[in-house]
């Protein structure tokens, strides 16, 4: 199982056995009110109760093809690419993606 869920599950029975809320929170390294949350979820849904929500998350701000890209150009050695740079930072990263006409969000109005 992923760690997540079992992090999850750990919560829950800790929780059953009468540890409190904050109790069972500081244990797995949960807030109280997300260790509720998942409580809840788990009584009405025994085992499904363990996974994230379809849809769950911040969605993409850019295309497949730009993460791609991205990954590409950090496996690269900057000064292979015309920089005085041994590593990448974040912000000549940034602005070398910047310069690529790969770089428009993918956000698309429905």
């Amino acid at each position: 199982m992923p760690a997540v869920q079992v992090r999850r599950a750990r919560a829950i029975l800790l929780v059953s056995e009468g540890n409190s809320l904050a109790e069972t929170g500081r244990m797995v390294g949960m807030g109280r009110p997300i260790v509720r949350v998942w409580g809840t979820r788990l009584t009405t849904k025994p085992i499904e109760g363990l996974n994230d929500k379809p849809g769950r998350g911040r969605k993409p701000s850019f295309s497949p093809e730009v993460a791609v890209y991205q990954v590409k150009l950090t496996c690269e050695m900057p000064d292979q690419l015309g920089r005085s740079l041994s590593l990448w930072d974040c912000t000549d990263l940034a602005q070398k993606l910047s310069q690529t006409a790969l770089l428009t969000p993918s956000r698309q109005k429905p």
